[in-house]
């Protein structure tokens, strides 16, 4: 599902590129294409667009953490910052 959202709004951005008229001219156009896909997933899945993102960021550097809030063992809040908190 995440893979057409991002592959829907890949077409969107192409689509308003091909309408501009000029590289310096008014974006007018293009603003019924703008989208963003962490809010969208979020609108689907009834969370926030930042948590979104941070689901994302901790499958990417954290797989086992992932899977623990997959399982309904934590929260992405609480992983996110152990994350930052290992950092310091």
């Amino acid at each position: 599902m995440i893979t057409e959202i991002v592959e829907k709004n890949k077409l969107k951005q192409l689509r308003g590129l091909n309408n501009q008229k000029t590289s310096l001219g008014s974006s007018e156009s293009n603003d019924k294409f703008i989208t963003n896909t962490n809010a969208e997933l979020g609108k689907i899945a009834r969370v926030s667009k930042a948590t979104v993102q941070r689901a994302r960021r901790i499958k990417k550097e954290n797989p086992e953490a992932y899977e623990r809030v997959v399982k309904g063992e934590s929260s992405w809040r609480a992983e996110y910052d152990n994350k930052r908190i290992d950092r310091i």
